[in-house]
C-alpha cells in the first residue's frame, strides 16, 4: 500500500531528523567526561539502530530511508555542529541534544497514529516499539545535562576544544557580560546620584518662615498686650537701623513789659 502524503513527508522528516541527531551526539560525546560520554554514545547507537530497522520497512512503500536519511540529514547536522555548536559551551550542546531526541521520539508517536489510521499494520508496530526505546534515552540523557551543573567548570567548558572554538565562545561570553555590565553601570550611578539633585538655597537667599498665630488676649488684658509669643522679645533682640533722636523742642523766651 502507498504512503498517504503526510506519512511520506513524517518518515522523510524521521530519517533526516533521527541522522541528525545522531551526528550531534556522537560529536558531543567526544568531549564530555567518561560517565556523560557513555550516556551521549549510547543514544547515538540506538538512533542508529532505529534508522536501520526504518530502512527495510520503508523500502516496503517505495520510500528509499538511506536517501533521506544520508542526503539531507548528513548535512544539516555537520552545518550545525561546525557553525552552532562552535559557540556553545558543553552544558548547552548537551541540553539542545535532549531536544533532538525529545523530537524524534514525539515524531515516532505521531507517525504510529498516522500509519494506523491508514490501514497499515508493520509501521505503527515499529513505531510504538521505538518510541518506547528512545523515550528512556531521553530520560537518560536529559539526566545527565542536569548533573553538568555539578561540575561548574566542566559545564562551561567550549564544546569545540579547538582555538577557534574556544575564542568564538570566550568572546560570546565576555561580549554579553560586558553588556550587562554597561546597561548596570548608570542605573547604579543614577542612583547613587539621586541626593545632590535635591534642590538647596542659594548662599545670601532669604528663606521663607511662616509666621506664628496671634494668640487671643486673656479677659481683662488690653488687647495691645497679646500677640505672638515672644514676639516683643524678638523685636527688641532683632538688630536694626538704630532709632532717629527726637528734634529738640523751641525755648520761649520772655520779654519784659517797658
Amino acid at each position: 500500500m502507498a504512503l498517504h502524503p503526510g506519512e511520506n513527508r513524517g518518515y522523510r522528516e524521521l530519517m533526516l531528523t533521527a541522522e541528525e541527531a545522531r551526528t550531534r551526539l556522537g560529536r558531543l560525546a567526544g568531549h564530555l567526561e567518561l560517565e556523560s560520554r557513555a550516556v551521549a554514545d549510547k543514544a547515538a547507537e540506538t538512533l542508529t539502530e532505529l534508522l536501520e530497522a526504518l530502512k527495510p520497512a520503508l523500502a516496503e512503500h517505495d520510500l528509499d530511508g538511506d536517501l533521506a536519511a544520508r542526503g539531507a540529514g548528513a548535512r544539516i547536522g555537520m552545518v550545525r555542529a561546525a557553525i552552532l555548536d562552535r559557540f556553545l559551551e558543553r552544558n548547552q550542546a548537551f541540553r539542545f541534544a535532549v531536544d533532538d531526541l525529545e523530537h524524534v521520539t514525539t515524531l515516532l508517536g505521531y507517525l504510529a497514529n498516522l500509519s494506523e489510521a491508514r490501514g497499515k499494520k508493520n509501521l505503527p508496530l515499529l513505531c510504538r516499539a521505538w518510541e518506547r526505546k528512545l523515550r528512556r534515552q531521553v530520560g537518560a540523557v536529559r539526566k545527565a545535562a542536569i548533573e553538568l551543573g555539578n561540575d561548574p567548570d566542566e559545564a562551561i567548558e567550549p564544546l569545540d576544544p579547538s582555538p577557534i572554538g574556544q575564542a568564538d565562545q570566550s568572546v560570546a561570553g565576555t561580549d554579553g557580560e560586558a553588556v550587562d555590565r554597561a546597561v548596570a553601570a548608570p542605573e547604579s550611578s543614577e542612583v547613587s546620584d539621586q541626593p545632590s539633585r535635591e534642590k538647596k538655597p542659594l548662599p545670601g537667599a532669604a528663606v521663607a518662615t511662616t509666621p506664628l498665630p496671634k494668640v487671643a488676649p486673656p479677659p481683662g488684658e488690653p488687647a495691645d498686650a497679646a500677640g505672638a509669643p515672644g514676639e516683643d522679645a524678638d523685636a527688641a533682640e532683632a538688630p536694626g537701623e538704630p532709632a532717629e533722636p527726637e528734634p529738640p523742642k523751641p525755648r520761649r523766651r520772655l520779654f519784659r513789659r517797658g
